[in-house]
């Protein structure tokens, strides 16, 4: 017998069993996450039915996202010179980064924010870039509109203007509106965020949410806690509850926002691991 040749059939097999062995334990813990991520998942939702908690269809967004950062702009003469016109005069704040645009007669107005918006689109800037927020608009009183990026609002504090087109009404009409813009632009790498179910999870284990309550409104966006000139502003969870309160839950770090307080910032810790 060919000893050496034996030899060499011998390792070449027991090579192979080791990478099908290897192979088949790769395959099982695979699995096994799997199944931990799914049953995560499941019991959130049965926590939730359990509880009452009852949630509209949750959006499709990305699993990654980055941190944005947003720059007070500063408005040059030429485009308050393209808005000014007969029917409109328009001021500006001293450092040039808030227009002020009243309308010498009022427009009539009918309620809606689409055609809010439509006005501000024949006269304002950007206008595109902006959508409204039934959560700070004052019926009667004026109507919110916030800024986005790539499609997603930009929430800002409640007593901010960062990043608004604010329409007053008067007696039913337009009388005007205040306009402020954010520059943004994307920093740092892309990371994971939290999923909607999640977020939401963070608030039920924070007592955020009690028996019987619903999740009327959720949206990713982005949020900023710090005012400032240049802002940072982490991807965020809007979670509006019974059409009355609403948080904010970081998508990065689950840490909460909750402006249903009376103090100016509650935090809330991060989130815990499932």
């Amino acid at each position: 017998m060919d000893f050496s040749r034996t030899k060499t059939i011998f390792i070449v097999t027991f090579f192979i069993l080791n990478l099908f062995l290897g192979y088949q334990l790769y395959q099982k813990q695979s699995n096994n996450q799997f199944e931990y991520i799914a049953e995560s998942s499941v019991k959130i939702e049965d926590q939730l039915k359990n509880a009452g908690i009852t949630y509209p269809e949750l959006p499709e967004v990305p699993k990654q996202l980055s941190h944005v950062i947003g720059e007070t702009y500063t408005f040059s003469q030429e485009e308050i010179s393209q808005i000014e016109s007969d029917e409109l005069e328009v001021t500006v704040s001293e450092d040039y980064k808030k227009l002020f645009a009243n309308f010498h007669e009022p427009k009539a107005f009918i309620g809606s924010g689409e055609e809010a918006k439509s006005i501000v689109a024949s006269h304002g800037l950007f206008a595109d870039e902006y959508v409204y927020s039934k959560t700070l608009s004052k019926k009667g009183k004026e109507l919110v509109f916030i800024q986005t990026y790539e499609g997603r609002p930009v929430f800002q504090k409640e007593d901010s203007e960062n990043g608004q087109v604010v329409v007053k009404i008067e007696d039913g009409n337009v009388a005007g509106f205040s306009q402020t813009y954010l520059k943004m632009s994307e920093e740092g790498k892309e990371q994971e965020i939290l999923t909607d179910i999640k977020a939401i999870n963070q608030l039920y284990n924070k007592n955020k949410l009690e028996k019987q309550d619903k999740i009327t409104a959720i949206e990713l966006g982005y949020y900023s806690l710090i005012e400032g000139k240049v802002q940072v502003l982490a991807p965020t969870w809007f979670i509006e509850v019974n059409n009355e309160r609403h948080y904010y839950v970081n998508a990065i770090n689950g840490l909460i926002d909750d402006p249903n307080v009376n103090s100016n910032i509650q935090i809330e810790e991060g989130v815990q691991e499932q």
